[in-house]
């Protein structure tokens, strides 16, 4: 993806290969130092969103267990039914 929006710079600024190279690795680079220092929080709203999903997991697994059956519905009576010709 890096190298994707080096190519895309050089349609704006004019940069050789050597050049786009280079600004994909600083854009990894950026990247990195970013998620270094924010680790933590991307943890925490990681272990957040977990939480979430497992929840909705528990509610649709409880609603499931809980709810009841539905009831059969009345037989039709004779000469109702559809005929198929």
């Amino acid at each position: 993806m890096a190298h994707l929006l080096a190519d895309y710079a050089s349609a704006l600024w004019p940069l050789g290969h050597a050049e786009r190279t280079g600004l994909a690795l600083a854009i990894v680079a950026a990247l990195t130092g970013l998620n270094l220092v924010h680790v933590r929080l991307g943890f925490l709203t990681q272990a957040l969103l977990v939480a979430l999903v497992a929840a909705g997991f528990a509610c649709v697994t409880a609603a499931g267990l809980l709810v009841p059956a539905p009831t059969a519905a009345a037989p039709c009576p004779p000469g109702a039914a559809w005929a198929w010709r």
